[in-house]
């Protein structure tokens, strides 16, 4: 019966043109016509930076100590969270620091990243110390094989909401009041987990993995304005979470309240039933994941992808990037099964090397990393462990790699279209490559002897753009410097020459416009 139920996935496998022999190459590996034209930042040695998809460098910030990644907002301003105080930190495209922010709170403190609200508030992860007795309060047995003799837990995980202005904390959700466990009925918390998936299992945290103090070690969310929902990523449970975001802080710390009735309770959870008391482990599709988000462009809008790191998975460790459809109903609410399983039973779409380790490098790390969906469509995957970060077509094609130059462990890295606000009127002028050494793999988008727009083709030589087409009627023709201005704007019949002998040297866009289709090409002149 759980057979006939469960949804067709479709394994998209990953797959490029093999260009470069080492794993740990710097700077651009590979760059085709079908990467998204877009900004990529990232932090490097203490500085945020901003860079094109050749590599060149752009943009910087200095003294950006951030405790794994900056975003770049709309507005052009840079927000982390700091690594050493754990402040909130915004700077403005000029590197001015705008805003630090200490919570005021001797006992919290900030972790892994930071969501502006609607509101303009700060939403973070953050950790709590808590105590043995404390965590014995709740039913973990210290000193017992739960920590396998690394050690025990010593801060529990919290999600906070911070006012911009004070630092004062106007909303929490902490995860120690909604665990439950079934072995000591003395405790306040006792109960029968199968019969409470809106819990969280105290017994169903690793056993051999307390490298982290945290408890469940939440190491990745987002925020969906629209559902008012956070949802979070487990590590230690291998497994998803949503929980809701419009109570108080008072029914977040109960079982009732809010749009979903459910106070802080689960409202939702997926990658290994097992936790809540379903399936036989076979079911289990996560393990060690990161970076859970929504979905915010194309026809996978409100769909959830994350990076499913593939640590410990029975057979051979391999990485994948499922999607998955939640389901979500008009009111923000979920569905269990007849199996007790909340669906999806396996991801819709799943990028996946296989366990072969087949196509790009098997893009496997065990730990970090991250993927999302362009607005273009495209993936953008950060391989955190190889400290690389390719881009793939929605079919799996790679068409972008860039090799870091890091202390292997790149959390995160964001890339941004090129109409994104934040870029609106700034100074985007290419400066020298990013990485040393830099990469010798040539920056050319493509192979201009195959630069077909339906009946048009496009090619460099003699110092000159070359286009011919068959296509009756006139074609719009632009070129774009690499920082966005516009130098040649005209329309054609037949056939087509640019002189670009004067041209300097520097990367180039040509966009080629008929009523069929609008195309895009990117050469590069070398002096």
């Amino acid at each position: 019966m759980l057979e006939a139920n469960r949804i067709s996935k479709v394994v998209v496998i990953v797959f490029s043109v093999l260009v470069s022999q080492s794993l740990y190459g710097q700077g651009v590996q590979l760059h085709t016509d079908q990467a998204m034209d877009g900004y990529t930042l990232y932090e490097s040695g203490n500085t945020a930076v901003l860079i094109d998809n050749c590599g060149h460098l752009l943009h910087e910030w200095n003294d950006v100590a951030a405790q794994y990644h900056p975003k770049l907002m709309p507005n052009g301003n840079i927000i982390y969270i700091e690594s050493f105080s754990r402040d909130i930190v915004e700077k403005d495209w000029n590197d001015n620091t705008i805003n630090k922010l200490s919570i005021n709170s001797s006992n919290i403190f900030l972790d892994y990243e930071v969501i502006i609200m609607p509101n303009g508030n700060y939403l973070c992860l953050a950790r709590k110390n808590f105590s043995q007795s404390q965590f014995e309060s709740l039913g973990y047995n210290y000193g017992s094989t739960q920590g396998d003799g690394i050690g025990n837990p010593s801060q529990v995980d919290m999600v906070v909401e911070v006012d911009r202005n004070t630092g004062n904390i106007v909303w929490q959700w902490n995860v120690a009041d909604h665990v439950i466990q079934e072995r000591d009925p003395s405790k306040g918390n006792f109960g029968v987990v199968v019969d409470h998936p809106e819990l969280l299992n105290m017994d169903a945290i690793a056993t051999y993995d307390w490298t982290f103090q945290e408890s469940f070690m939440i190491n990745g969310f987002d925020y969906n304005a629209e559902l008012d929902q956070i949802v979070l990523s487990i590590r230690k449970m291998s497994e998803i979470a949503i929980i809701d975001h419009s109570t108080t802080t008072a029914e977040a710390a109960g079982h009732s309240g809010g749009n979903s009735g459910k106070g802080g309770d689960i409202l939702y959870r997926w990658g290994n039933p097992q936790n809540y008391g379903q399936g036989d482990g076979t079911e289990r599709e996560l393990y060690f994941q990161h970076n859970p988000n929504w979905i915010k462009y194309g026809s996978l809008k409100g769909n959830i992808i994350m990076y499913n790191n593939g640590l410990n998975r029975p057979g051979t460790n391999y990485s994948a990037v499922p999607i998955i459809n939640t389901e979500v109903d008009v009111n923000g609410g979920y569905t269990i099964q007849g199996n007790g399983i909340y669906s999806p039973e396996e991801p819709s779409l799943e990028y996946s090397p296989g366990p072969s380790g087949l196509g790009y490098y098997g893009f496997y790390s065990g730990y970090t990393s991250a993927a999302k969906i362009l607005a273009n469509g495209n993936v953008l995957v950060t391989v955190g462990g190889d400290d690389e970060i390719f881009e793939m077509t929605p079919d799996g094609s790679v068409v972008w790699i860039y090799g870091l130059y890091q202390s292997d462990l790149t959390f995160r890295v964001e890339k941004y279209a090129l109409d994104y606000p934040a870029f609106d009127g700034r100074d985007l002028t290419a400066g020298d490559l990013l990485e040393f050494p830099p990469s010798t793999i040539s920056c050319t988008l493509v192979d201009v002897e195959d630069a077909y727009f339906d009946n048009s083709h496009a090619w460099i030589a003699d110092s000159q753009v070359n286009l011919t087409t068959d296509i009756s009627g006139y074609l719009t023709f632009k070129m774009y410097s690499l920082d966005g201005q516009l130098l040649i704007d005209t329309k054609f019949l037949g056939d087509y020459s640019i002189d670009i002998s004067d041209f300097s040297e520097g990367i180039y866009f040509i966009n080629i416009k008929t009523e069929q289709s609008n195309k895009s090409i990117t050469f590069k002149v070398s002096k």
